[in-house]
C-alpha cells in the first residue's frame, strides 16, 4: 500500500474553498484532516496553501489514430498529466463490433497507461447501433458517439458518417437503457461536400487555415446543433453537443433546453484561443473548424454562465508526418490539446477574469464525472474518492512548445504562447506522476478502465 499525504492545501470545489490536509492510501483519499495535521506517509507533500483541484478529466480523446493504442496509451497518458489530467475518455473505434476491440484495448490500458481510462462508444455502422444495448449491458458502455461529417472524402481513420436515420435510431437505442448519453459531432455534411467541391476548384493547393474553415461556415454546425437536439426530444435521449466551435452555439442549446432539459455542451481549448486567421496552415485543420475572435468570447460567456457543462480537447495523437501536403487531403485533428486544457483555463480564463476557479473545477472534472456516471469515484476530492489531484500555480508562466507538452507529437498549434497558469504536482492513484515540470518515467503505476455499474447511472 502506498500512502501519500498533502498537508494545508486550498481545496477548491464548486461549492467553494476549504483549508484541509488530504491524506490518500491505497490509490484513494482516505481523510480529509484540519490544515495543521500531518500523518505519516510515504510521502509528504506540504501545499503551504497552494491550490488543490480534482484531477481534470479529458473527456474527448482519440488515442491510437497513428500509433498502435498500446504506444499512445503510453506516450499520450503522459501528456495528460503534464496538463493535470488524471482521466481520459477515448472514443472506442471498431469497423465491426465494440466487442472485437474491447478486451485488447483495456489491457493495453492496463499495461501501458499512466492514468485511468474510460470509453465512449463511437458508433460508425448499423450493427453498433443496433448492438446499444448489449454493449451497455456487457461492456458497460454508457456514452455513444453519432457523426454528422466524415462522409465521402471526408472519411478516413476508420471513422465513418452515418445518415440522419441510423442517428435518430442510434438515439431511440440509447434511450432504450436509462442513463445513457448520445454525443453528437454537429454538421451539416451536405453543405460542406458542396463548398469543398468549390473550394477545390478554386485553390487546389490551398494550405492556410482559413480556407478550411470558411468552407464549413457557421451555420453548417449551428444547424446540425438544432436538427441534433430535435432528434434527441423525439428520441427521448440524452445529448451532448461536443467540440462546439460555433459561438452562437450556447445561445441554440439554452432555447432547445427549455423544450428538453437534457441537453448538455462540451467545447475545447483550441476554440478559446485559436482563431482560422492565425497563421497555423495545416497545423491549424480541426473538424468542427477554427472560428473567430467573437466566437471563441461567446464560448467564454457559454462557460461562465453554466450553458457549457464540460471540457475536452479532441486530442489526436499526430506527428508532423502527418501535416505534409495541402489543407484538403491532411487529416482534421489537433495534437496536445489534453496537456492544454487546464493551462488555458487558468491562464485565459481565471487570469484574465473570464472564470472563477470553482467554475474551472466543475466543467473540467466535477459535471463530467457527475453526468456521466463517475462521480464520486472521480471528479471531487472526498473520502473515498480516488486519490487523483493537482496543486495548482496560477502564476507560473509557460512558453508552449511540442516539447514541454510531453506527448508523441513533434508540433503544436498553440507553439510561442505563453501560459500564466500550470500544474505543479499532478497526482494519479495516490502516485505523483508530475513535479514541478518532470514527469515520473520510472512509475510502475498503471491506470484501469473506469466503468460505470448498473447502480451508479446517472438521472438525466
Amino acid at each position: 500500500m502506498t500512502s501519500l499525504t498533502v498537508k494545508d492545501a486550498t481545496l477548491v470545489g464548486p461549492a467553494g474553498r476549504t483549508r484541509a490536509t488530504v491524506h490518500c492510501g491505497d490509490g484513494v483519499i482516505q481523510a480529509l484532516l484540519p490544515p495543521t495535521d500531518a500523518p505519516s506517509a510515504d510521502r509528504v507533500i506540504d501545499a503551504k496553501g497552494a491550490y488543490v483541484i480534482p484531477g481534470a478529466i479529458d473527456a474527448h480523446v482519440h488515442l491510437g489514430v497513428i500509433l498502435p493504442f498500446a504506444d499512445s496509451c503510453r506516450a499520450e497518458s503522459a501528456a495528460a498529466v503534464t496538463g493535470g489530467v488524471t482521466t481520459m475518455w477515448h472514443y472506442l473505434l471498431s469497423g465491426g463490433s465494440f466487442k472485437d476491440t474491447h478486451a485488447e484495448h483495456v489491457a493495453d490500458i492496463e499495461q501501458h497507461s499512466i492514468v485511468d481510462q474510460g470509453f465512449h462508444g463511437l458508433v460508425t455502422n448499423a450493427r453498433q447501433v443496433a448492438e446499444i444495448p448489449e454493449t451497455v449491458d456487457e461492456l458497460r458502455l454508457t456514452s455513444y458517439k453519432f457523426h454528422m461529417a466524415m462522409k465521402g472524402p471526408e472519411a478516413g481513420y476508420g471513422i465513418v458518417g452515418l445518415d440522419d436515420g441510423l442517428i435518430y435510431e442510434g438515439m431511440r437505442q440509447v434511450a432504450s437503457r436509462p442513463g445513457v448519453m448520445a454525443l453528437i459531432h454537429a454538421e451539416n455534411i451536405d453543405v460542406i461536400l458542396h463548398n469543398r467541391e468549390k473550394g477545390i476548384a478554386a485553390d487546389p493547393d490551398a494550405t492556410d487555415t482559413a480556407t478550411w474553415s470558411n468552407h464549413r461556415p457557421h451555420f453548417t454546425e449551428e444547424e446540425a446543433i438544432i436538427r441534433s437536439c430535435i432528434f434527441a426530444e423525439n428520441a427521448g435521449a440524452p445529448l451532448c453537443v461536443i467540440h462546439t466551435s460555433v459561438g452562437r452555439g450556447p445561445e441554440l442549446l439554452r432555447a432547445a433546453r427549455d423544450r428538453y432539459p437534457p441537453l448538455y455542451m462540451e467545447t475545447c481549448p483550441q476554440y478559446l484561443v485559436l482563431d482560422k486567421d492565425m497563421p497555423l496552415g495545416t497545423w491549424g485543420k480541426v473538424n468542427p473548424p477554427l472560428r473567430t475572435k467573437t466566437d471563441q468570447e461567446l464560448l467564454w460567456a457559454g462557460l461562465a454562465d453554466g450553458t457549457i457543462d464540460w471540457m475536452g480537447s479532441d486530442h489526436c495523437d499526430y506527428d508532423l508526418t502527418t501535416r505534409q501536403g495541402n489543407i484538403w487531403d491532411v487529416g482534421p485533428g489537433l495534437p496536445g490539446g489534453m496537456t492544454m486544457i487546464l493551462p488555458v483555463l487558468l491562464s485565459e480564463g481565471v487570469n484574465k477574469g473570464r472564470l472563477t476557479l470553482e467554475r474551472v473545477v466543475e466543467v473540467t472534472s466535477t459535471n463530467f464525472a457527475r453526468l456521466i456516471g463517475a462521480s464520486p469515484r472521480k471528479g471531487t476530492i472526498t473520502v473515498g474518492s480516488d486519490a487523483d489531484m493537482v496543486m495548482i500555480d496560477l502564476d507560473r508562466e509557460v512558453t508552449i512548445d511540442a516539447d514541454v507538452l510531453n506527448g508523441h507529437s513533434d508540433y503544436t498549434p498553440y507553439e510561442g504562447m505563453v501560459m500564466r497558469g500550470w500544474p505543479r504536482v499532478t497526482i494519479a492513484g495516490g502516485h505523483v506522476l508530475y513535479e514541478d515540470g518532470e514527469i515520473d518515467r520510472g512509475t510502475s503505476h498503471r491506470g484501469t478502465l473506469v466503468t460505470i455499474p448498473p447502480d451508479a447511472m446517472p438521472v438525466h
